[in-house]
Protein backbone atom coordinates (compact mmCIF):
# COMPACT_ATOMS: atom_id res chain seq x y z
CA UNK A 1 0.00 0.00 0.00
CA UNK A 2 1.95 3.17 -1.06
CA UNK A 3 1.78 6.34 1.65
CA UNK A 4 0.03 9.94 1.62
CA UNK A 5 2.99 11.00 0.82
CA UNK A 6 4.37 8.63 -2.23
CA UNK A 7 0.42 9.77 -3.48
CA UNK A 8 1.01 13.24 -3.12
CA UNK A 9 4.34 13.48 -5.43
CA UNK A 10 2.11 11.17 -8.10
CA UNK A 11 0.41 14.28 -8.59
CA UNK A 12 0.94 16.32 -11.61
CA UNK A 13 1.52 19.59 -11.87
CA UNK A 14 -1.78 20.15 -13.39
CA UNK A 15 -3.70 18.73 -10.55
CA UNK A 16 -1.45 20.11 -7.95
CA UNK A 17 -2.46 24.11 -9.73
CA UNK A 18 -6.22 22.97 -9.17
CA UNK A 19 -5.82 22.17 -5.60
CA UNK A 20 -3.69 25.54 -4.72
CA UNK A 21 -7.02 27.30 -6.99
CA UNK A 22 -9.41 25.53 -5.03
CA UNK A 23 -7.46 26.30 -1.70
CA UNK A 24 -7.89 30.33 -3.14
CA UNK A 25 -11.03 30.02 -3.61
CA UNK A 26 -11.82 28.09 0.19
CA UNK A 27 -9.86 31.26 1.38
CA UNK A 28 -12.49 33.59 -0.48
CA UNK A 29 -15.38 31.56 0.96
CA UNK A 30 -14.57 30.60 4.34
CA UNK A 31 -14.67 26.68 4.55
CA UNK A 32 -14.31 23.48 2.34
CA UNK A 33 -18.25 23.24 3.39
CA UNK A 34 -18.99 26.46 2.06
CA UNK A 35 -16.98 25.33 -1.59
CA UNK A 36 -19.63 21.84 -1.74
CA UNK A 37 -22.58 24.06 -1.00
CA UNK A 38 -21.96 26.48 -3.91
CA UNK A 39 -20.98 23.39 -6.07
CA UNK A 40 -24.11 21.11 -4.81
CA UNK A 41 -21.51 18.28 -4.02
CA UNK A 42 -20.94 16.65 -0.22
CA UNK A 43 -17.91 17.94 1.67
CA UNK A 44 -16.73 14.62 0.93
CA UNK A 45 -16.63 15.29 -2.90
CA UNK A 46 -14.51 18.50 -2.26
CA UNK A 47 -12.36 16.92 0.11
CA UNK A 48 -11.41 14.40 -3.01
CA UNK A 49 -10.88 17.17 -5.10
CA UNK A 50 -8.77 18.24 -2.48
CA UNK A 51 -6.80 14.37 -2.52
CA UNK A 52 -6.58 14.37 -6.38
CA UNK A 53 -6.88 17.32 -8.16
CA UNK A 54 -9.85 16.89 -10.30
CA UNK A 55 -13.27 18.86 -10.44
CA UNK A 56 -15.74 17.59 -12.64
CA UNK A 57 -16.48 20.42 -15.63
CA UNK A 58 -20.61 20.57 -13.77
CA UNK A 59 -18.91 21.79 -10.19
CA UNK A 60 -16.58 23.75 -11.88
CA UNK A 61 -19.06 25.62 -13.89
CA UNK A 62 -21.22 26.08 -10.66
CA UNK A 63 -18.06 27.78 -9.22
CA UNK A 64 -17.57 29.90 -12.06
CA UNK A 65 -20.69 31.12 -11.57
CA UNK A 66 -20.20 31.81 -8.09
CA UNK A 67 -16.53 33.36 -8.06
CA UNK A 68 -16.40 34.50 -11.94
CA UNK A 69 -12.90 32.46 -12.07
CA UNK A 70 -12.90 30.57 -15.86
CA UNK A 71 -13.76 27.00 -16.08
CA UNK A 72 -10.63 26.80 -17.64
CA UNK A 73 -8.74 27.94 -14.55
CA UNK A 74 -11.03 25.71 -12.17
CA UNK A 75 -9.98 23.28 -13.92
CA UNK A 76 -6.23 23.34 -14.04
CA UNK A 77 -6.22 23.65 -17.81
CA UNK A 78 -4.88 27.65 -17.80
CA UNK A 79 -1.29 27.69 -16.55
CA UNK A 80 -0.46 30.68 -18.90
CA UNK A 81 1.08 34.21 -17.05
CA UNK A 82 -1.62 35.86 -18.90
CA UNK A 83 -4.55 34.27 -16.57
CA UNK A 84 -3.48 35.94 -13.57
CA UNK A 85 -6.09 35.61 -10.94
CA UNK A 86 -6.10 38.98 -8.52
CA UNK A 87 -8.99 39.06 -6.02
CA UNK A 88 -12.00 36.93 -6.93
CA UNK A 89 -11.83 38.27 -10.81
CA UNK A 90 -9.29 37.28 -13.44
CA UNK A 91 -7.53 40.18 -14.33
CA UNK A 92 -8.21 41.32 -18.03
CA UNK A 93 -5.37 40.42 -20.65
CA UNK A 94 -4.99 42.39 -23.89
CA UNK A 95 -5.56 40.06 -27.37
CA UNK A 96 -6.37 36.55 -27.70
CA UNK A 97 -4.05 33.15 -26.19
CA UNK A 98 -4.36 30.12 -26.59
CA UNK A 99 -3.20 27.61 -24.42
CA UNK A 100 -3.98 23.69 -24.16
CA UNK A 101 -7.50 24.45 -25.95
CA UNK A 102 -8.34 27.69 -23.56
CA UNK A 103 -9.07 31.00 -25.18
CA UNK A 104 -8.64 34.26 -23.83
CA UNK A 105 -10.16 37.53 -26.26
CA UNK A 106 -10.37 40.57 -24.41
CA UNK A 107 -12.56 43.17 -25.35
CA UNK A 108 -14.03 46.32 -24.03
CA UNK A 109 -16.18 44.72 -22.27
CA UNK A 110 -14.16 42.28 -20.30
CA UNK A 111 -12.99 38.64 -21.28
CA UNK A 112 -14.62 36.43 -23.65
CA UNK A 113 -14.21 32.81 -21.99
CA UNK A 114 -14.21 29.61 -23.88
CA UNK A 115 -17.58 28.57 -22.87
CA UNK A 116 -18.73 32.06 -24.57
CA UNK A 117 -16.99 31.18 -27.57
CA UNK A 118 -18.47 27.69 -27.90
CA UNK A 119 -22.02 29.46 -27.87
CA UNK A 120 -21.14 31.72 -30.18
CA UNK A 121 -19.50 29.16 -32.57
CA UNK A 122 -23.18 27.52 -31.79
CA UNK A 123 -24.93 30.73 -32.79
CA UNK A 124 -22.92 30.86 -35.81
CA UNK A 125 -23.40 27.63 -37.31
CA UNK A 126 -27.00 27.84 -37.11
CA UNK A 127 -26.82 31.26 -38.98
CA UNK A 128 -24.70 29.37 -41.03
CA UNK A 129 -27.70 27.04 -41.89
CA UNK A 130 -30.36 29.33 -42.22
CA UNK A 131 -27.62 31.83 -44.66
CA UNK A 132 -27.53 28.54 -46.84
CA UNK A 133 -31.34 27.72 -46.09
CA UNK A 134 -32.15 31.33 -47.64
CA UNK A 135 -29.63 30.79 -50.44
CA UNK A 136 -31.63 27.44 -51.74
CA UNK A 137 -34.42 29.66 -51.66
CA UNK A 138 -33.57 32.58 -53.35
CA UNK A 139 -31.78 29.98 -56.48
CA UNK A 140 -35.10 28.42 -56.88
CA UNK A 141 -36.98 31.20 -56.89
CA UNK A 142 -34.30 32.73 -59.70
CA UNK A 143 -34.96 29.18 -61.90
CA UNK A 144 -39.16 30.05 -60.96
CA UNK A 145 -38.55 34.00 -62.51
CA UNK A 146 -36.76 32.67 -65.34
CA UNK A 147 -39.06 29.70 -66.31
CA UNK A 148 -42.25 32.13 -66.57
CA UNK A 149 -40.11 34.94 -68.43
CA UNK A 150 -39.56 32.03 -71.02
Amino acid sequence: MESLEHQEVELSLKDQLVIKRLEQMVKEIGSKIGLAKIADVSPQAVNNWFKNGKVSVDSALKLHKHFGYPVEWILGKDNSDNSVISGNKSLNVVGTTMNGGLVNQVNNEGTLYTEDLVEIKAQLARLETKLDLLQRIETKIDVILMQKEK
